[in-house]
């Protein structure tokens, strides 16, 4: 924080996203795109601070920030769940749903707070940035999934 203005720097794969908070554009805080950017783009440097005091004393562990992470997000977005439930067909369903909500969501919040007991936040967040691009070695390695031009190139920008 700096004479009044609070800075907060994004980075993602593609992109490099700086937005200037003060009271004089505070109405542009309120544009869903960039509410959404703040909200995502905190997220390691908020679990770093959920799981250590500003003295550097321990608060909660990993695994309990991770849980508070996962409760939350579920809390949230029940509504929606409850909805959707109506046109899955569980029988046929529920293993791929089980195998995207423990692998995609469930283990990388787990790891992202484990990790962050070692490493800094800006260094976590970069590294998740870098998922697409291990995706694609993924896809070529284990499915000999073959990737076009235009593919890996997209990834890499």
């Amino acid at each position: 924080v700096k004479s009044g203005k609070l800075f907060i720097y994004k980075q993602n794969q593609t992109e490099r996203i700086y937005v200037l908070l003060n009271r004089e554009n505070f109405t542009e805080i309120l544009d869903p795109s960039n509410f959404t950017l703040i909200i995502w783009g905190s997220s390691f440097i908020l679990m770093k601070k959920a799981m250590y005091t500003a003295d550097g004393y321990d608060t909660f562990s990993s695994n309990q920030v991770a849980t508070m992470r996962i409760l939350i997000a579920s809390i949230v977005l029940l509504p929606f769940a409850i909805q959707a439930f109506k046109s899955i067909d569980f029988k046929k369903d529920l293993s791929s749903f089980l195998i995207v909500a423990i692998f995609g969501n469930l283990a990388p919040a787990f790891l992202f707070t484990y990790a962050e007991t070692g490493i800094s936040s800006g260094l976590a967040g970069m590294l998740n940035s870098i998922t697409p691009i291990f995706t694609i070695f993924i896809a070529m390695l284990i499915f000999k999934d073959k990737m076009s031009f235009r593919q890996l190139f997209g990834a890499l920008i």
